[in-house]
């Protein structure tokens, strides 16, 4: 897909070999093309050092890329039309610790040009109108995070760019934070963040894009990417069991292990499958429905293209 359809399709960004290489030599990111379908939470995964910052950073127009391009909220990345459109936290904010939260938004406000409902309407949408006038150094790192983000959300932008997000929160403020970030999505925006914690990802981002060393190796639905639920059997004897199933779905679908056997069940019902076991005079040990974690889909993914690369 090139990154010159975005215009046509309901995609709040879109990458088109989108590289960046350093005057040292380092390759940081290299060909990355991104579909953000607009109104998601689309997650950018990958360990530290993967070029997940600096793909962000490049879509912002922090930085400039060494080759291809991008659209990002129907512009040129980069672009004063797309900025815009755009917010993004990529690094601590810088607040001013002596003054109270209201204070700094109002600083911030004045230096866009807003008014102050802009302000009170971004501490409501962070929950922190309650404690507004305390001052900023009085707050927990959760409550200076979300400081920084209504500050982001003052200018009402389309698509919110989040580097790590949960980075130094405490438990408390993760959830909090995973809990505003669901927020900004209902409410229309397209939120495209970047983590290394998969569990993070996992829990908030309906579209997931993978990458490793600077390389796209994956990217799509959450669901897709996990693929079809499977069923673990453990059955009595173990080879008439197989054949069943085997039956049932086509052997390509059955993987049999020492002990016992895993099927994908696409569309298969379970008890169908119990049925014809049980009819066939096998004795069902366990039955047990499985799906993948975006751990296993991202290990698999990483461990497959450093196996091409190698």
């Amino acid at each position: 897909m090139s990154v010159f359809d975005a215009r046509d399709m309901d995609l709040a960004v879109t990458s088109n070999a989108l590289s960046k290489r350093y005057p040292n030599g380092v390759l940081a990111v290299d060909s990355i093309d991104l579909h953000v379908p607009r109104g998601q939470v689309y997650g950018l995964l990958g360990p530290n050092g993967a070029g997940k910052t600096t793909t962000l950073r490049m879509l912002v127009g922090l930085i400039r890329p060494t080759a291809g391009g991008a659209i990002v909220a129907g512009h040129d990345a980069g672009s004063s039309e797309s900025r815009r459109q755009v917010g993004a936290l990529l690094d601590r904010f810088g607040l001013y610790p002596y003054l109270s939260g209201r204070d700094n938004l109002r600083v911030v406000a004045r230096y866009c040009g807003l008014g102050d409902t802009r302000v009170e309407l971004a501490l409501e949408e962070v929950g922190m109108t309650r404690d507004a006038n305390r001052r900023l150094g009085t707050y927990s790192r959760g409550m200076q995070q979300r400081i920084a983000l209504a500050a982001v959300l003052m200018r009402e932008p389309a698509v919110v760019i989040l580097d790590e997000p949960t980075n130094g929160l405490d438990p408390q403020g993760i959830v909090d934070m995973r809990m505003l970030v669901r927020e900004m999505a209902s409410s229309g925006r397209t939120v495209l963040l970047s983590s290394h914690h998969l569990s993070e990802v996992e829990q908030v981002c309906q579209t997931v894009a993978v990458v490793n060393r600077g390389r796209l190796v994956g990217e799509g639905p959450v669901s897709e990417l996990r693929g079809a639920r499977s069923l673990l059997v453990k059955a009595a004897p173990l080879e008439p069991a197989a054949r069943v199933l085997f039956a049932l779905a086509g052997p390509d679908r059955v993987i049999r292990r020492e002990d016992y056997l895993v099927m994908t069940l696409d569309g298969v019902p379970v008890r169908d499958i119990s049925h014809a076991l049980t009819s066939s005079g096998v004795d069902i040990l366990e039955l047990r429905q499985q799906e993948r974690s975006l751990e296993e889909v991202f290990f698999e993914l990483t461990s497959r293209a450093e196996a091409r690369s190698a």
